[in-house]
């Protein structure tokens, strides 16, 4: 089966009562998504975190109305964003979201890239295409 993941899905797209959409909050319409988008540009929403809910497969492969809200996140967040947000805003500005934002608003140090510290660093190349496959680390296994 088929499924549209939650970054480029939208309330209709849960017409077929896909359970792997079933999310919460729930999906919206097209006009809150740019929405959304737009406030992240504009800096009127400084960060971006995730509630990474992952469910076990046989909680989500059932009846809509049985099936729990929930998806993975922790796993697919940046991705997600980097997708959606990667002609919007500088990439920059999309990590800006996902680790200095939080950060100021629970008031945690952001850490310094220098010689003898501890290092905190994720590697990626933002121009590789890539499909999410699911883990051997997360009870989810929400794929398309």
């Amino acid at each position: 089966m088929y499924r549209r993941c939650t970054c480029c899905s939208e309330d209709k797209d849960v017409g077929d009562f896909n359970s792997h959409l079933k999310v919460l909050p729930p999906l919206r319409e097209s006009k809150d998504r740019k929405a959304l988008i737009k406030a992240l540009k504009d800096g009127v929403i400084d960060h971006i975190s995730s509630i990474h809910t992952p469910m076990e497969v046989e909680t989500k492969e059932c009846e809509f109305t049985y099936a729990s809200f929930g998806s993975i996140g922790l796993e697919t967040s940046f991705a997600i964003a980097n997708t959606v947000l990667r002609f919007v805003m500088p990439l920059e500005q999309i990590i800006d979201k996902f680790c200095a934002g939080p950060r100021q608003i629970l008031g945690v140090d952001i850490p310094q890239i220098r010689r003898g510290a501890a290092a905190e660093l994720t590697l990626f190349d933002p121009d590789i295409e890539w499909k999410y496959k699911g883990t051997a680390h997360s009870q989810s296994k929400n794929e398309r």
